[in-house]
């Protein structure tokens, strides 16, 4: 392989730090888009195709306990043995991830299963580092701590030494290395940059994991504080336990991905001897028959959310009918992605329509969705 050129740490580390760069380094930056024309673009680098982006960051959102430190770690695993993640192909590198939640005995003990489950031998795995810091203050940006900048070059400084680079960096988790106020959009949207210009410098991508706020699981969107942590990263999944299903069913869905490809942004995946695997794939007539079920169940419980007075609405929110349906008792263990494929399927065929929600000023109109009448 060869040997990345040198750089200066200190030069690259102050690059990655700057919230704000000063207006000459972005007049610097200007392009005059004739100058492309003959230019073919670079392909867009991925450790997880229409996943996880090279060069930016993840948000990987999940209510604790959900099992977000083991799934990070498979994907260490993964790209630091060349397997694949999730039954996905990975690009094959090292891998890096620091654990704020855990110790390193409780990490060695997944780590563990999580090989067995993938078939590699851990002493194969020389690619794949991990921190377990003690018990002390880790924050890497602080309005409080002057040390958390010194922590932050040291940090960039030790990634940047590694040879081969990283491809993913692992951060469990944003409460742990963020000590500002969660809901202050411009420190939010700083600690962000900070984290991109660690992608953009060390070509790798950043997985940051956070946990949701009350409201966050409420809503169902899993969020935290201000929308700038959805808002100021290029791809954020979510990773949540599905109501009234399996205990050891998990879902994990791509609500967010500027470089995605659309479908397909859903996997369901079962806990089973300490690591998560795909849940088995249905034959199709199988897969015919649990579709019919999802319809069924839908249209039934649609009437009777409707006649107990239940707005439902087709987009993600409050009023969300897939998220709604799932958590009823009458759901048959359907889960939300399976009422979210029904929904589409029974407004495709005209089973329901979406209107305008009536009873709503123009300034606060709203779309619900509606059984629709019968031809006459």
């Amino acid at each position: 392989m060869t040997a990345a050129p040198a750089i200066d740490l200190r030069a690259a580390a102050t690059r990655a730090h700057e919230a704000s760069p000063p207006a000459a380094a972005i007049d610097a930056d200007w392009t005059d888009a004739a100058s492309l024309a003959d230019q073919a673009p670079p392909p867009r680098q991925w450790v997880v195709t229409n996943w996880i982006p090279r060069r930016a960051v993840t948000l990987l959102s999940g209510d604790g306990g959900v099992g977000k430190s083991l799934l990070c770690l498979q994907l260490c695993v993964a790209t630091a043995s060349g397997g694949s993640w999730l039954g996905l192909e990975t690009e094959p590198g090292p891998a890096v991830a620091l654990f704020c939640e855990d110790d390193a005995d409780e990490v060695h003990r997944r780590l563990v299963d999580v090989s067995a489950a993938a078939d590699v031998e851990i002493a194969t795995l020389g690619g794949f580092s991990f921190c377990c810091p003690p018990a002390v203050d880790v924050s890497l940006f602080s309005e409080h701590d002057a040390i958390a900048a010194q922590r932050w070059r040291s940090l960039l400084e030790r990634l940047m030494r590694m040879q081969p680079r990283p491809v993913v960096i692992v951060i469990d988790a944003a409460a742990d290395v963020f000590d500002a106020n969660e809901s202050d959009r411009a420190k939010v949207r700083r600690f962000l940059r900070m984290l991109r210009g660690l992608a953009l410098e060390l070509d790798a991508a950043v997985v940051l994991i956070s946990h949701p706020s009350r409201a966050g699981l409420a809503a169902r969107d899993l969020l935290s504080g201000s929308t700038a942590w959805g808002n100021s990263v290029r791809s954020r999944l979510t990773f949540d336990a599905p109501k009234r299903a399996l205990p050891d069913l998990r879902e994990l869905q791509r609500v967010k991905g500027n470089y995605a490809a659309r479908g397909e942004g859903s996997i369901m995946l079962r806990w089973d001897a300490g690591a998560f695997v795909v849940e088995g794939r249905l034959d199709a007539i199988a897969q015919q028959a649990r579709a019919a079920q999802a319809d069924r169940v839908f249209m039934a419980l649609f009437a009777k959310m409707t006649d107990e007075g239940q707005v439902l609405r087709h987009s993600p929110g409050p009023h969300y009918a897939p998220k709604l349906m799932a958590e009823r008792d009458e759901a048959e263990r359907l889960t939300a992605a399976e009422f979210r494929a029904a929904m589409n399927r029974c407004l495709g065929s005209n089973r329901v329509e979406i209107v305008d929600q009536p009873g709503r000023s123009p300034s606060k109109a709203a779309k619900m969705l509606r059984m629709r009448e019968p031809a006459s």
